[in-house]
């Protein structure tokens, strides 16, 4: 069959192209996490219709912001995120925006809930892999083909309430909170063996072997079948 042999030879010589950007990728000695810091005045809301349709879908659905953070990634590129939080203060919304220059070009949201045990209830539509593994008490659900938030809410709600969990309101700082659990986040990596220690990556880079190894598998699966495991 001459499909299944082109797609073979494709999937070899894209294999060849996405381990070599991967080990580039790591061996930049990027941060793992962008370093978020916040800006003034609620910062600026990108001016494309589409992206004021989502702030004011936030508002009429009953969420507030109550933060606005900004991560530099390279000279021309950096993120803009907006969190939202809902009148009982058991949803977080963070808007995210990649901004090139000073165009806003694509957005993502992340919900997230606590519950009163402690556990961490995420549900996103990154087109991202994931790579590593998460803390005992996270829960994720990545949904990278919705692209309506009001969709990615209703799906989040859904999760929770079948969950049986007691939810908890947020009380923590949005920025320190984020840097607490990206911290957490890392710590699993390394223990688990996806990240190499901070000591080690000047030499190895930031992703051990099967660190790379995930990321291949997590970039094959979204863009042949749009999900992720």
């Amino acid at each position: 069959n001459l499909v299944a042999i082109f797609f073979l030879f494709w999937l070899f010589f894209e294999t060849i192209y996405l381990w070599i950007f991967i080990r580039r990728f790591s061996m930049a000695n990027l941060p793992v996490h962008p370093q978020y810091f916040t800006l003034p005045n609620k910062g600026e809301w990108p001016m494309q219709p589409h992206f004021i349709r989502i702030r004011e879908w936030l508002r009429e659905n009953g969420y507030e912001q109550i933060e606005a953070l900004k991560a530099n990634l390279a000279e021309d590129l950096h993120l803009r995120a907006f969190v939202f939080e809902d009148d009982k203060g058991l949803v977080r919304i963070q808007v995210a925006f990649t901004v090139v220059g000073q165009a806003a070009n694509q957005v993502l949201f992340t919900l997230s809930s606590i519950t009163e045990s402690g556990k961490r209830m995420v549900t996103d539509n990154a087109f991202l892999p994931r790579a590593g593994f998460l803390p005992d008490k996270w829960e994720l659900r990545r949904f990278p083909l919705m692209r309506s938030l009001a969709a990615l809410e209703k799906r989040h709600k859904k999760t929770m309430k079948k969950s049986n969990h007691v939810l908890a309101a947020w009380t923590e700082n949005v920025l320190d909170e984020m840097q607490e659990q990206h911290g957490a986040i890392e710590k699993t990596n390394v223990e688990k063996g996806i990240l190499f220690p901070r000591t080690h990556r000047e030499e190895n880079g930031t992703y051990t072997q099967e660190g790379r190894y995930k990321i291949w598998k997590q970039i094959i699966f979204l863009n042949y079948l749009g999900f992720c495991r």
